[in-house]
């Protein structure tokens, strides 16, 4: 998204580079290996027969893609993306929407982003009890060569990282297999909204294209996804969305920032958005000094240092923000744009940041945290 408002042509070919790595069926993994390095999990690790993981994340591509073309009008840059992306949309349906209700799962913490988030410790605890996990055998890890300890997920949870790996390696990192078989069945929060948003944005492109019904396919994909969070995912008790795991059936009532990212899809209604702005702001939840924290305060399972348990991001405050701007809270997104400039001014360019202090956590350098820069603008698709 910075590098479409820096320089269009070094976005475009992130763009191109990410879509070379798309695997036949129409799966993005998560992770392309393209220099020699002593990272691990490497390509010999995850056995996927490429040079890439064989997990996805979250679908940002048709959102940044609408970004470059809203900003270029390059249309020819869109021909030349726009088959990739919509392989890669229909992969996610037929592998990950068993039910066909609009919700995809995950299969794997990893595809979240949010790899030790809180809202996984039920399916984590379960998967501990299985000797699968218990005698997965994991890589090496990289991640504590720069991070304190105390700032990553623990071993534990890399069993179960590691077990999952297993698993698909076993399943031949068959794209169905994989959602039939998983252990680890999610519908998360992070992911379901980012995949509204994608077909939303989708929908823009093909419509650009003159592609009717294209469009008309990906926002039908769209509503029915808004509709099933709406209806599946919201708590009326709670006032707050939840993710939900589909092995043990049933809503996992952690409250998370990724709730808030239902709003930048536009999947609220303006009642439930009134909700989450008055649980976004207050103090005891979500609402710190130094800016959102990824698990709320007031939850017991509250670490202020440990990733995604705690900790400030501002690639979230970015998301969250463009989200109020969506449902008209201007000022609240102005709040959060200077949050994120007062963090980048105190500590640099951090991957994550204290919620109290502002201390800047995990790797330096990080580029995501340049949003800052960039929170209290928009284009007109809100990114």
């Amino acid at each position: 998204m910075l590098l479409t408002r820096v320089n269009p042509k070094w976005a475009m070919s992130e763009m191109r580079c990410l879509l070379e790595g798309q695997w036949e069926d129409g799966r993005i993994p998560h992770i392309q290996f393209r220099l020699k390095s002593s990272y691990r999990p490497s390509p010999e690790d995850w056995q996927t027969g490429r040079s890439s993981s064989g997990i996805t994340q979250p679908p940002v591509v048709a959102t940044a893609l609408r970004a470059i073309f809203e900003t270029t009008g390059d249309l020819e840059f869109l021909k030349e993306t726009y088959s990739a992306t919509v392989k890669f949309h229909r992969w996610l349906r037929a592998t990950r929407d068993s039910k066909q209700n609009g919700l995809v799962t995950i299969v794997h913490p990893w595809e979240s982003g949010t790899d030790n988030s809180p809202c996984f410790d039920s399916a984590r605890n379960r998967l501990h009890e299985m000797s699968k996990f218990q005698d997965a055998k994991a890589p090496p890890r990289s991640d504590l060569k720069i991070v304190a300890e105390d700032q990553r997920p623990k071993n534990r949870d890399y069993l179960i990282y590691w077990g999952l790996i297993q698993a698909f390696q076993e399943l031949e990192w068959d794209g169905e297999r994989m959602g039939q078989f998983s252990p680890f069945k999610f519908v998360d929060l992070t992911f379901n909204s980012l995949w509204t948003k994608a077909n939303e944005d989708l929908a823009f492109l093909a419509e650009s294209l003159s592609l009717s019904e294209d469009a008309s396919l990906f926002s039908s994909w769209c509503e029915q996804t808004r509709e099933a969070m709406r209806n599946e995912l919201w708590s009326d008790t709670d006032s707050f969305f939840y993710g939900y795991d589909q092995i043990e059936e049933k809503q996992i009532q952690v409250r998370t920032h990724s709730a808030f990212l239902t709003l930048f899809a536009g999947i609220p209604t303006e009642d439930m958005a009134l909700k989450l702005v008055k649980a976004l702001t207050d103090e005891k939840g979500f609402w710190g000094g130094a800016g959102i924290p990824s698990t709320a305060f007031d939850a017991k399972e509250f670490d202020p240092v440990c990733y995604w348990r705690g900790p400030v991001w501002i690639n979230f405050h970015y998301l969250i923000a463009q989200g109020l701007r969506r449902y008209g809270f201007l000022e609240l997104s102005r709040k959060i744009a200077r949050f994120s400039e007062d963090l980048v001014s105190q500590s640099g360019y951090r991957e994550y940041y204290h919620p109290y202090t502002k201390e800047g956590l995990g790797a330096p350098d990080f580029s995501w945290s340049t949003l800052a820069h960039i929170i209290d603008s928009k284009s007109s698709n809100g990114v």
